[in-house]
């Protein structure tokens, strides 16, 4: 008796669909046009267009994008009329910078707000954020070595910068924490910096961020076995060397194991 084989032909790929069709977008804008207010099928576009922007990597760690969104979603209704098809028959486009540019907007005025709050923290004796710690460091750095570049000499202010900053990217050692090791390491490192400090090409760089990993560099030629330390390793450090366990109670959550 003859066994029949059965072959199973293959499903034939069906074309993803795009979330939001340029040509059924443009329809709906046309009919938004006509009747002087968006189509509820319009606003379900925008939604959507405006949730699938904020899926980018670059904004996940943000904390309040949903009011990123809203707003994204507020400035589309207020300039969703000045689009112009005689112009462009690409809406679609046209959005997704509005949507761009809204975003950068409001992270613009929250840094402002950030910066607010940091300064009347720092007024009442508080410290601020470390963002606005590294941006001022970052800025004073360029303001002093500016000054200093233009003598060719490294004053006192600029020689505290570089050991503070050699200090906290150099590191510790891996196999133990030998502190006064450490600070010669940042003396040795500070001194060669020094030397060569008005030979460099920075070129698109900031002199705080190039000299930063001009430091890793010549810290790793005078010893492997350092190791550059990230923002929050070195925060965390020293915010474990501040602690004293008899001015916290012992129930103290933030200082559980």
């Amino acid at each position: 008796m003859w066994k029949h084989e059965y072959y199973h032909m293959p499903k034939k790929k069906t074309k993803k669909k795009n979330y939001i069709n340029n040509k059924d977008l443009l329809a709906e804008v046309l009919k938004s046009k006509e009747t002087g207010k968006m189509t509820d099928k319009f606003g379900h576009m925008m939604l959507l267009l405006v949730k699938r922007y904020s899926a980018q990597g670059c904004y996940s760690s943000y904390t309040y994008v949903d009011d990123m969104e809203s707003y994204a979603l507020m400035t589309v209704c207020k300039v969703w009329n000045s689009f112009n098809p005689e112009k462009s028959d690409n809406p679609f486009a046209y959005f997704t910078q509005t949507i761009k540019r809204a975003f950068w907007q409001f992270l613009i005025q929250e840094e402002k707000h950030r910066d607010i709050r940091d300064e009347m923290l720092m007024t009442e004796g508080e410290l601020p954020s470390h963002t606005y710690v590294d941006k001022y460091e970052e800025k004073e750095f360029g303001n002093e070595y500016t000054k200093c570049l233009k003598n060719k000499t490294v004053s006192p202010a600029l020689s505290n910068f570089l050991k503070k900053l050699a200090s906290q990217v150099v590191g510790y050692k891996t196999v133990a924490g030998n502190t006064s090791q450490n600070d010669k390491v940042v003396e040795q490192v500070c001194g060669i910096i020094e030397q060569e400090l008005f030979e460099y090409e920075m070129e698109k760089l900031s002199p705080y961020k190039f000299i930063s990993e001009r430091i890793n560099a010549v810290c790793a030629d005078i010893d492997p076995s350092y190791r550059t330390v990230s923002k929050k390793e070195y925060f965390k450090d020293i915010e474990m060397e501040s602690y004293d366990e008899n001015d916290y109670e012992d129930d103290d959550p933030k200082y559980d194991e």
